[in-house]
C-alpha cells in the first residue's frame, strides 16, 4: 500500500502542471492511472475493505455505465469520437474515487499528507504569481501553469475546499484563514468570477457557522476576538480618515482591478431585457442555459456529450461556444433523467453521512459554483464529494492504519 500512497501523493503533487492540451492525460494522471493497477493487483489480500468501497460507490459506477450506453448510442448515430472521450473521463473518475476512497477510510495518516501537499501547492501558486512565472490568458487573466483560468482558479478553490476539509478531519485549523487569502488573491488574478463567487459564498458560510456559534467562541477566544475586532475597527477607520491617500484608498484599488470590471460585466448581462446590444450574451446564455431552455426533450433522455453545433437554436452555440459550463445542469441535459436521477442519489448518499458543518461550509459553495462552471471532469471534485463520510475521526466508520 507503501507504493500507491506514495502514487497518489505524486499525483496530487504534479496535478497543477499542465504540460498537455487539456482534455488529455497530463503527467500527473499517469501516476493515478498506475496507483489503480497497483491498487488492483496487490489488495487482494484486503478483498473485504476494497469490496466495501466498491459497494458504497455503485452508484456512481451506475452513472458511469449509464453514460456511456447514452454516448455510444451518440456516437454509432454521428460518428464522433468526442463522445466516447466524455465517458472516458467518468470512467478515469471513477477509477479516483475507489482509490482516495481507501486510502482517507483505511489510513489515519493520508488526509495529513494530503493536506501538506494542498498547502504546499498553493504557496508554489502563490510564489509563481506574485513573480509572475506562467502564462496569462489574453492580457489580463493569470492562469499560470494551467491551460486556462479557469482551471487555475478552481484549482485554488478546491486546494482550500480540501485544506479545510483535512483540518476538520486532523482537528488542525493553524493558518487555515491564511490559506483562505492566498486561494482568494490566485482567484482575483484569474480574473474568474465564478469562482470569486464561489468564495464569496465560502466566507458567508463560515460567517453564518460563526455566529451560530458565537457564545462558544466568545468564551474560549474572548480575548482574541477582542483584540481582532479592535484591529478591524481601527483599519477601517484609518482607511476611512486617510481615504484621499491613494496608498489607504482601496476602494479605489477595488474599482480599478480587472476582476471587478469583469464582475459589473456579468452583472449587467444577468437580464436581456437590460441590455442594448442585442449581439451580446446574457450570463445565462454564456452559461449555455440556454441550450436546456431550447431542447428540454434532452433532460428525459439526454443529447449525449458531444457534437454541440447540433444545438443552432443557441446563442451559446452562435457564438462559438461548446459545452454548458455548469456541471449538474450538463449531465441531466447529456445524459437525461435517470443517470441524472443516479448521480443526484449518489451526492445525497454521501452527503447523509458527512458531518454537517462540513456540508455548510466545505459543500454547499462547491456544489452553488458547480452551476456556474463545467467541473464533471475534475476527479478532484468528485473525489471530495466521495471522502465526505470519512472527514471526521469520531464518525461512524473504523479508521484503520495502513500496514
Amino acid at each position: 500500500m507503501k507504493i500507491i500512497e506514495l502514487l497518489m501523493y505524486l499525483y496530487l503533487l504534479l496535478k497543477p502542471y499542465y504540460l498537455f492540451e487539456s482534455g488529455g492525460i497530463q503527467i500527473s494522471d499517469c501516476f493515478l492511472i498506475l496507483a489503480f493497477l497497483m491498487f488492483i493487483l496487490f489488495t487482494k489480500e484486503k478483498k473485504n475493505y476494497t469490496k466495501e468501497i466498491f459497494n458504497e460507490n455503485k452508484m456512481f459506477l451506475l452513472f458511469v455505465i449509464l453514460t456511456m450506453i447514452v454516448n455510444v448510442f451518440y456516437f454509432l448515430f454521428y460518428l464522433k469520437f468526442k463522445f466516447i472521450l466524455s465517458s472516458l473521463y467518468f470512467i478515469f473518475n471513477y477509477l479516483t474515487i475507489i482509490i482516495f476512497a481507501f486510502l482517507f477510510k483505511h489510513n489515519n495518516n493520508f488526509s495529513i499528507k494530503v493536506s501538506k501537499i494542498f498547502k504546499f501547492n498553493l504557496i508554489v501558486q502563490l510564489i509563481l504569481t506574485l513573480f509572475s512565472i506562467g502564462r496569462t490568458y489574453g492580457t489580463i487573466r493569470w492562469m499560470s501553469t494551467f491551460n486556462d483560468p479557469n482551471q487555475f482558479a478552481f484549482y485554488a478553490f478546491l486546494s482550500y475546499s480540501y485544506i479545510y476539509a483535512m483540518s476538520y478531519r486532523n482537528h488542525d485549523s493553524k493558518y487555515i484563514f491564511i490559506y483562505f487569502l492566498i486561494s482568494l488573491y490566485l482567484i482575483v488574478e484569474s480574473c474568474s468570477t465564478g469562482m470569486l463567487l464561489g468564495m464569496i459564498t465560502y466566507l458567508a458560510m463560515l460567517l453564518f457557522n460563526f455566529v451560530k456559534k458565537f457564545p462558544v467562541y466568545f468564551a474560549k477566544y474572548k480575548n482574541k476576538i477582542a483584540l481582532i475586532s479592535i484591529v478591524v475597527f481601527t483599519f477601517f477607520i484609518s482607511s476611512s480618515l486617510l481615504g484621499n491617500s491613494s496608498r489607504f484608498n482601496f476602494s479605489k484599488y477595488i474599482y480599478n482591478s480587472d476582476i471587478y470590471g469583469r464582475v459589473i460585466n456579468k452583472i449587467s448581462r444577468v437580464d436581456k431585457n437590460e441590455m442594448n446590444d442585442s449581439s451580446t450574451m446574457t450570463i445565462w446564455q454564456e452559461r449555455g442555459y440556454d441550450k436546456i431552455a431550447l431542447y428540454p426533450h434532452y433532460l428525459i433522455y439526454g443529447s449525449g456529450e458531444g457534437e454541440y453545433n447540433r444545438f443552432s437554436k443557441s446563442a451559446h452555440t452562435s457564438h462559438g461556444l461548446g459545452e454548458i459550463h455548469a456541471t449538474l445542469p450538463s449531465i441531466w441535459f447529456y445524459y437525461g433523467l435517470i443517470p441524472f436521477i443516479i448521480i443526484l442519489l449518489w451526492i445525497a448518499g454521501k452527503f447523509s453521512k458527512t458531518n454537517k458543518d462540513l456540508i455548510l461550509i466545505v459543500y454547499v459553495p462547491l456544489i452553488f459554483e458547480s452551476f456556474f462552471l463545467l467541473n464533471s471532469r475534475q476527479a478532484l471534485f468528485w473525489i471530495l464529494i466521495a471522502i465526505g463520510p470519512y472527514l471526521k475521526k469520531d464518525d461512524n466508520y473504523e479508521v484503520k492504519e495502513s500496514k
